[in-house]
């Protein structure tokens, strides 16, 4: 059986999951379930929007980067204070005793 490119019209076999030619995507597979079918877009079962679901996880993925980048700055801080408490013998943390307005 064969299948032809949506793109080129070039005939490719049912197995294949790009196209010959233009290397156009045959198959697409739903990031939420699984499911294979030959269109992109929307899941014919589940009905999650490609394009959106892949914003969405791009979005929490640099959630979870700034979250980690501000933990490693917040260590950093405080290794650097122990530090310079260490090479000032104390003085450095006077400015913690000092009333905040």
């Amino acid at each position: 059986m064969s299948v032809s490119c949506p793109k080129c019209g070039q005939g490719n076999q049912d197995s294949a999951r790009f196209c010959a030619r233009c290397h156009f995507p045959l198959r697409f597979v739903c990031p939420a379930c699984a499911h294979v079918q030959r269109q992109g877009g929307v899941c014919e079962t589940c009905g999650v929007d490609f394009v959106k679901y892949g914003l969405a996880q791009v979005s929490q993925m640099k959630l979870q980067s700034e979250r980690a980048i501000a933990g490693t700055k917040k260590r950093s801080e405080v290794v650097r204070t122990i530090i310079l408490a260490i090479g000032t013998g104390g003085l450095s943390l006077l400015k913690y005793l000092r009333p905040r307005r």
